[in-house]
């Protein structure tokens, strides 16, 4: 089973399909099609079992400064 790490940034999951847990060092998320989760930029290791098919969204924090987005 792989053993993912955090990015410097956070993630958005959308299960499409399947269903799983996402386990990490204070607990267990369940994982079901149509759920979707944040994993925060500092959430450290996780794995994920079960079989399931997702969307995995973030924000690329070097394109944004390509395009000139504005930072506050």
């Amino acid at each position: 089973m792989p053993v993912f790490n955090s990015l410097n940034v956070f993630l958005l999951i959308y299960i499409v399909d399947g269903e799983g847990q996402l386990i990490y060092e204070d607990g267990v998320i369940q994982l079901t099609k149509g759920s979707s989760i944040m994993v925060p930029a500092n959430m450290g290791e996780y794995t994920i079992q079960g079989k399931i098919e997702a969307i995995v969204t973030y924000i690329n924090r070097d394109l944004n400064n390509q395009l000139g987005v504005l930072k506050r």
